[in-house]
């Protein structure tokens, strides 16, 4: 017998190895099954966190190494490798799933985030993400039982994107649920939870926040995305950037991905601040962190924070990163781990437990528990593109509609004879998908073309462009078409040749020859026009918006593979769910001057919390077919302790003819806050279908952590009230009070000039009103500019924009401007004659109402307009003012005259000339024609000279 070790015979020999050939399958076959209940980690009774405990104190240094460095990201990256010796297989981590599984092969594609977020509807997004998980667990159910791993066959969905759409031109908007942190926030929890499922041990699919964090541009303008660094004052850090993050960890999700940019110098993923302390200590995540592609390399390449792979591996495990997404190079960052241990710049255990949450995610998969346990392994390929998931689709379309204009138009119920349906957007099935879009059979694509063409006869489609880029332009083909039609339907936009990932948009002004396209629309077409308009963010319509023919305008974000249909069925109200009810989840800015830099992080006049200007559609905007009354707003309790909650209730009647869903919002604003708080901040929305004539009593709650501020130095604060502040003013002419007049605790300003020695008292008696005498009917003597800017030249003499007489911009407070604490009502305007010969005197009577609860004065103001002077007149001239005593609800007559040398103009070489025609005479309680309004009306009529 040979001794072992010493097979010398080389029959024997040969005969041996080909039985470990042979029988080597079966026995790595038997190896996974036989280690099944060998280990405490395959022992289902034990906590997951209890299995993970021994799974990876099992892990050799390179396999700790190995698992973290293959997160994905192209086929070097991924998968993580299998450890064979305890039968755990190979596992693809990635997948893209924010509007649809993007795994190979067909999938239902749902409309593109931002279209999502504008239906405001919660439970919309959930149902969305539910069927979502279940396509993305079928598929790689698939995948696995072919022992493929393939990029984008995982269940960790990078996804969703919740960065604040903090500037209109970002490249990757779409991806987002618009600009506010608390609607981006509920989304994501609801988007998490949808995809995660209903059961309690398992998960179907899991969310990875992502991009954490001060990640919204720019992409490429006027810097690479891959080297910014974004400064963020830590008040906007924690209000703005992180509170849908904080939402989205909390809500159910596996997973969180750092962005490419820096953060106050620190890039993203080597930020202990944010991965570690905010991350995990703050709110108490579990869960783990994935690199973007390439955010570790370009931590050395592009913002040269380290300079060599050791140190940047070291620095970014620390911080708290689990996980590399893979940039496609030849070798990753993480695939150094295990030098750098050796090198002493990371212990063993430090790998360990970053490797904790790893395996923890992959327990909850499912993947070391028995499949027949886990319902969500029996989810097929028969599962992915269902008739269920198809009508969802249509369905979230349609509520993700904005309609922004409505002469009356829409809906369309009667069948026409002809419709042209024109621009790059017409029959353009590609660019109506947006970013990361699955790859939905193409039967089920319907664009605008395919969609809306049963609404006429005969349908003139002409696309005009040939991409929406639109560089070359088909005038004539346009205006053949729009010419001979019943109605117009335009389809304009950008697509994601345009608005897309790595690319940020230079202006709001639509590509190519497309602002010329809708010039020649609007000149040409024969019938109304209906604009649509396909893209993430606003773009310049302002000339379509005052144009009388564009009937209709709706915002069709990305609406993807339903598009056609969803348009027919919202067009023609097919039924009550399908009027619109969507709100704009940004600001429509009206210029591009309106828009903040790009790289300026701080939330000064950005996005609708903060921003002072008029935009062309401000965010929640939407109108429906129908109208809503809102009535017996109530909050329990009204007077509230630190941390408790707040109760809103009120009703909601459809007072309009047709059925509709109405999304309600519900804002707050801090009158005391010692900190720079937001203007308005949306704490409460949602959508509910409203038959016409019906009241729906809603109630919805504000919690206590949407009461705080963040205050530096002590964090999160929920401020008491503060009491109310009345301004006295002493001055001789206007001076910059604009903060006290928007100030909601500024509650009462009084311009006391500067009344000498009686002042206190005068004020006393004048702000406790002791007798009717004290109720105040002072005006202004002078105007009262808002800015310097429009202050006149000192030295410039001619009246050019000088005084209220002359004066175009709109005031802080008008000449002659102040209130009462009583109303007053001007009727009767009488003037005798009506036709006055030049030279004859006009007499002007009225008569005064007080109509309010109080006695008081009342400052009459008369003012005359030339209507037909041949040389420049004041646009008002004072001709006539008194005070005058009326007790409350009694009515005085008051007759005054307007003389003729009132009525003269100055004429070089002439002198003094009364010219005939009309003049305009006012009479009332302050100033015509102003913005700001006392408690009275203005009479107004005309009387004509003649020579």
């Amino acid at each position: 017998m040979a001794e072992a070790g010493k097979l010398t015979d080389p029959k024997v020999t040969f005969t041996f190895c080909l039985f470990l050939l042979i029988v080597y399958p079966f026995l790595s076959s038997a190896i996974r099954n036989d280690v099944r209940d060998i280990y405490p980690f395959q022992n289902t009774s034990l906590s997951f966190e209890q299995r993970v405990e021994d799974l990876v104190s099992r892990l050799e240094l390179s396999e700790l190494a190995q698992q973290m460095a293959k997160g994905g990201g192209s086929k070097e990256g991924g998968p993580s490798p299998a450890i064979e010796r305890l039968g755990i297989r190979p596992f693809q981590w990635s997948t893209e799933c924010i509007h649809g599984d993007s795994a190979p092969g067909y999938t239902t594609s749902f409309p593109q985030s931002i279209g999502m977020a504008a239906a405001f509807s919660p439970s919309l997004i959930y149902e969305v993400a539910e069927a979502i998980s279940v396509e993305v667990r079928a598929k790689h159910n698939d995948f696995v039982s072919k022992k493929s791993y393939v990029e984008h066959s995982g269940l960790a969905c990078f996804s969703p994107v919740i960065n604040i759409m903090r500037h209109p031109l970002w490249g990757r908007n779409q991806e987002t649920y618009g600009e506010d942190p608390y609607l981006s926030g509920v989304y994501a929890a609801h988007f998490a939870s949808g995809l995660r499922g209903t059961h309690p041990r398992f998960y179907r699919a899991a969310a990875i926040c992502k991009h954490f964090d001060a990640h919204g541009g720019p992409e490429d303008l006027p810097v690479s995305r891959l080297s910014f660094n974004a400064i963020v004052p830590e008040r906007d850090l924690r209000m703005t950037y992180l509170p849908q993050f904080k939402a989205c960890a909390q809500g159910g999700a596996l997973g969180v991905m750092c962005s490419y940019n820096s953060l106050n110098g620190i890039p993203a993923c080597a930020n202990k601040k944010l991965l570690t302390d905010i991350l995990r200590t703050e709110w108490g995540f579990d869960g783990f962190v994935v690199s973007d592609a390439g955010a570790i390399e370009f931590i050395i390449e592009w913002h040269h924070y380290l300079n060599n792979i050791i140190d940047t591996a070291a620095a970014c495990v620390k911080a708290g990163l689990n996980l590399e997404l893979h940039p496609g190079y030849p070798q990753g960052i993480f695939d150094s781990l295990e030098q750098v241990v050796n090198d002493g710049k990371l212990t063993k255990e430090m790998l360990v437990e970053r490797v904790k949450p790893l395996f923890l995610a992959r327990m909850k998969f499912g993947e070391f528990d028995p499949p027949e346990t886990n319902p969500y392994t029996q989810l097929n390929l028969s599962d992915v593109m269902t008739p269920e998931h198809q009508a969802l689709s249509l369905k979230t379309a349609v509520e993700s509609f904005v309609l922004l204009k409505n002469k009356g138009f829409l809906p369309m119920r009667d069948r026409l004879k002809s419709i042209a349906i024109v621009g790059p957007f017409a029959d353009n099935p590609d660019q109506i998908m947006g970013n990361y879009a699955p790859n939905p059979d193409p039967k089920t694509i319907f664009t605008p073309k395919t969609g809306l063409s049963p609404l006429a006869d005969t349908s003139y489609v002409v696309s005009g462009c040939s991409d929406t880029k639109c560089l070359d332009y088909d005038v004539e083909g346009i205006i053949k078409a729009v010419s001979k039609a019943d109605v117009t339907f335009l389809c304009v936009g950008t697509g994601q040749a345009v608005e897309t990932e790595n690319f940020d948009r230079p202006s709001m002004k639509l590509p190519g020859y497309q602002p010329f396209l809708i010039q020649d629309v609007i000149k040409k077409a024969l019938g109304p026009v209906v604009l649509l308009v396909f893209s993430g963010g606003p773009v310049n319509i302002v000339e379509a918006v005052s144009a009388d023919n564009v009937v209709a305008i709706i915002q069709c974000f990305f609406p993807n593979q339903g598009t056609g249909v969803a348009l027919y069925q919202m067009i023609t109200m097919k039924s009550s769910l399908d009027n619109p009810a969507g709100r704009l989840p940004f600001t429509w800015y009206a210029t591009d001057e309106q828009i903040p830099s790009m790289t300026n992080y701080s939330m000064v006049n950005g996005t609708y919390r903060y921003f002072n200007g008029d935009p062309l559609f401000p965010f929640g905007y939407g109108l429906s077919y129908t109208t809503f009354q809102y009535n017996d707003l109530v909050l329990t309790p009204t007077k509230v302790k630190a941390g408790d909650n707040v109760t809103v209730t009120f009703n909601i009647t459809n007072t309009g003819s047709l059925s509709g869903s109405e999304v309600y919002e519900v804002y707050m604003s801090w009158l005391n806050a010692t900190v720079p708080t937001p203007k308005y901040q949306l704490v409460g929305f949602n959508r509910t279908l409203i038959d016409k004539g019906q009241t729906v009593a809603i109630s919805t709650q504000i919690n206590s952590q949407q009461m705080a501020v963040w205050v530096d130095g002590k964090g999160f604060v929920i401020e008491p009230a503060l009491g109310p502040v009345v301004l006295l003013v002493f001055s001789g002419g206007p001076v910059n009070i604009v903060e006290a007049v928007s100030a909601d605790n500024v509650v009462a300003i009084i311009q006391c000039f500067f009344p000498n020695q009686g002042t206190g008292v005068a004020l006393y008696q004048m702000i406790t009103m002791k007798s009717s005498l004290d109720n105040p009917a002072g005006r202004l003597p002078f105007t009262w500019y808002a800015t310097d800017e429009q202050i006149p030249s000192m030295t410039n003499y001619s009246m050019v924009n000088g005084t209220y007489r002359y004066f175009n911009g709109d005031p802080l407070f008008p000449f002659g401007y102040g209130l009462s604490y009583t109303t007053f009502q001007y009727n009767d305007l009488v003037l005798t004659p009506t036709k006055v010969k030049a030279g004859d005197n006009v007499t002007v009577t009225f008569n005064i109402t007080n109509t309010g609860s109080l006695s008081g004065s009342e400052v009459y103001e008369v003012y005359m307009s030339w209507l037909n002077a041949t040389v420049p007149t004041p646009k008002y001239q004072l001709v006539g003012f008194n005070r005058t005593l009326i007790d409350k609800g009694q009515t005085v007559a008051i007759s005054t005259q307007i003389n003729s040398q009132q009525m003269a103009v100055w004429v070089d070489g002439k002198g003094f000339v009364i010219e005939p025609g009309d003049m305009v005479v006012y009479a009332g309680g302050q100033l015509p024609n102003q913005k700001v309004q006392v408690s009275s009306n203005i009479l107004r009529t005309v009387f004509t000279i003649y020579t």
